[in-house]
């Protein structure tokens, strides 16, 4: 007989999930409903609902997850991140500005235990969330291909004058989104679910992936997927003596950009754009230019921290210090006030050296903890987050947030289920 359909916080969880990865794209205000009912709805309470009965209560296994959760530093030392912000408004005198910063990094206190508290995830289940989001970044980039076409020799032009290709969000995190949905689908292709049962459909949207970022031209998106296949191709080289394959795939991927340039006019342009705005950094109004603006915001990071190594300025006070510096830069206060254009670099600025360190921990942790730095996902994500580290300030925004935590934590999970089966498989 069949069993009836139940809704429980499994299938709203799933469905929170689903919501998560396409408000990533599409909405910042679905992403914050989707976090936080995450955490009320579907931990801290537990219901069912089905033909025969309706339950809602409070979780009654909630205070034995934590319990458990605490035991587990692969997944609460990510809150630290969250924690060195509270930390911060010991020397922060713009508490609006403190306040705002600690409810961004609220996701990190919140979700890693949310997520450990659900059930794990086998290989499958794992596999499916992931391609889940590489269709759904391959849906989302078709609707900016055509309006890119639609606009070709107006948008191509305005590339190679320093403006992105129109995109439902940010740019540079929608190439992040699109370098991490490459890889992975690489790594889907090589490594199945079932193996000698490979589905040529992931080789097809990594290739075109790779196709498509050359296209919208996101410096960011480009040299992130380039470090990524690049690291992954050294693990194979020098580690797993796959040699002859791999040496004729890093030649492709090193020939890769020069070709593009001859080929593919927006990267063309951008190309051009960027050694044009990088030969005007010394100009006065270098500042209003994209990559001389972000260097120099760096530099001004730099001047801070220096001025305050041990805990910073606070983060809540960050933007203050950063117009001081711009003022002695330039001598005079510019329209726009950038933050430090580097996570590190900011989170030196903001929090100083002690604050740094409880940051690499944090980032550190989840990666080394039982060696999960082998999971080839995990790697990559790593390798696609830290790099984007050097030229954006990714967490400062609540879908870079979004994206690295949704993922990392799916991973731990299937790495927990791959922990405990290998338990359950030793001999007594």
């Amino acid at each position: 007989m069949k069993k009836p359909f139940t809704f429980n916080n499994q299938v709203l969880f799933d469905l929170q999930i689903a919501v998560f990865m396409v408000s990533l794209v599409y909405s910042v205000f679905a992403l914050s409903v989707s976090m936080l009912s995450m955490f009320f709805v579907t931990t801290v309470f537990e219901f069912e609902i089905s033909k025969k009965q309706f339950s809602f209560r409070f979780n009654p296994k909630f205070w034995k997850h934590l319990s458990a959760f605490c035991q587990k530093p692969e997944y609460w030392t990510i809150g630290l991140i969250f924690w060195l912000v509270v930390f911060s408004g010991i020397n922060t005198s713009d508490l609006g500005s403190w306040w705002h910063h600690l409810i961004l990094k609220l996701p990190f206190l919140i979700l890693p235990f949310v997520f450990f508290c659900r059930e794990h995830l086998d290989k499958k289940a794992l596999y499916r969330w992931i391609g889940f989001f590489i269709l759904f970044m391959g849906l989302s980039s078709l609707h900016v291909l055509f309006n890119y076409f639609l606009r070709y020799d107006e948008i191509t032009l305005l590339i190679g004058q320093g403006h992105p290709v129109p995109t439902p969000t940010s740019h540079i995190r929608f190439s992040l989104f699109m370098a991490f949905a490459c890889v992975s689908a690489a790594i889907l292709y090589i490594s199945p679910v079932t193996k000698g049962r490979k589905n040529h459909i992931w080789l097809f949207l990594s290739l075109y992936f790779f196709f498509i970022l050359h296209v919208l031209a996101v410096r960011s998106g480009i040299a992130v997927m380039y470090i990524a296949f690049l690291a992954l191709m050294g693990i194979q080289l020098f580690i797993r003596r796959k040699s002859a394959k791999t040496i004729i795939l890093a030649l492709g991927i090193i020939i890769a950009p020069f070709i593009a340039y001859q080929t593919i006019p927006s990267f063309h342009n951008k190309v051009r754009y960027t050694l044009w705005d990088i030969g005007k950094f010394n100009q006065k109004d270098a500042r209003n230019y994209s990559d001389s603006g972000r260097m120099y915001s760096i530099l001004a990071g730099i001047d801070i921290f220096k001025d305050q190594p041990i805990l910073g300025t606070g983060v809540g006070d960050l933007k203050a210090a950063c117009e001081s510096q711009y003022q002695l830069m330039f001598d005079q206060t510019p329209e726009v006030i950038k933050y430090p254009h580097n996570q590190y670099i900011f989170i030196l600025a903001s929090s100083g050296i002690i604050g740094f360190l409880l940051f690499m921990l944090a980032l550190l942790v989840p990666l080394m903890k039982n060696q999960n730095y082998r999971h080839p996902l995990l790697f990559v994500l790593s390798i696609i987050i830290f790099s984007s580290f050097l030229v954006e300030n990714t967490i400062e925004r609540s879908n870079g947030i979004g994206f690295y935590l949704l993922f990392l934590l799916l991973i731990l999970n299937h790495l927990r289920y791959n922990r405990m089966n290998k338990k359950k498989a030793q001999p007594i």
